[in-house]
């Protein structure tokens, strides 16, 4: 009879080294960035067609995908501590997170385990900070979905408040919208931040009402249940 292997290694210690990422390169391990996904989907660590690697940020994503969603299709997140860009340094890729480090802030980025929000723990070296966040998303039918399409700030609907702590953006031409906020209280040297993806306004604010109660045993399933999966795939029946 089949039998569980008994040495499997855990996500953790499959994880990836420290790297440090290098212009003008060809080798992938310096040269692409990490992207992590919850069996839902997916998300991408670096923005398009931007100056690489100097103008790379440890909060940006681009490319979410999930449940017909394209969400910060070309990038979207810009992180300053007192005007300067939090540029990577380094990043270190597990299957279910990210991590990222500049010299003025360091990021975690995980996914909500079968589910269609963005996690972030972030670390500051001060509590003067600059959040740019866009998140713009689009529905697709079935049909027609696609994670290669240019979203414009012009074609969405877009409330934010004066620091930019908690943003909302309707799509004009579908049904997506994206809601971000940091759910620490601002000025925060360390930081819990969230952005949700969905089509039905009352789904979006529930799920982030709920975050906002529940973001650490949500932060922890993003961990645990990707670990469970993991594991279950070599277990027998």
């Amino acid at each position: 009879a089949a039998t569980a292997i008994s040495t499997l290694p855990s996500l953790d210690e499959l994880s990836g080294n420290w790297i440090t990422p290098s212009a003008g390169t060809t080798n992938p391990s310096t040269r692409d960035y990490p992207s992590i996904n919850n069996f839902w989907g997916s998300v991408g660590t670096k923005r398009q067609n931007e100056t690489y690697p100097e103008d790379a940020n440890v909060f940006e994503v681009n490319g979410f995908q999930a449940q017909q969603l394209s969400g910060c299709s070309s990038g979207c997140g810009i992180l300053s501590v007192k005007g300067q860009p939090a540029v990577v340094r380094e990043y270190k890729w597990k299957a279910y997170e990210v991590h990222r480090r500049s010299d003025v802030a360091n990021t975690t980025l995980r996914m909500e385990f079968e589910g269609t929000s963005l996690l972030w723990k972030v670390s500051l070296s001060s509590s003067e900070v600059e959040w740019n966040f866009m998140p713009l998303a689009r529905q697709f039918d079935s049909m027609g979905w696609s994670t290669d399409v240019n979203l414009s700030p012009e074609e969405f609907d877009i409330t934010r408040n004066g620091n930019g702590t908690e943003v909302i953006a309707f799509d004009t031409k579908s049904a997506g919208i994206g809601y971000f906020k940091v759910l620490s209280p601002v000025p925060c040297v360390t930081c819990d931040v969230i952005l949700v993806f969905g089509n039905c306004s009352s789904e979006v604010t529930s799920k982030v009402k709920d975050l906002t109660v529940n973001f650490e045993s949500v932060w922890d399933e993003a961990h645990w249940k990707w670990e469970k999966r993991w594991q279950d795939a070599f277990t027998p029946n």
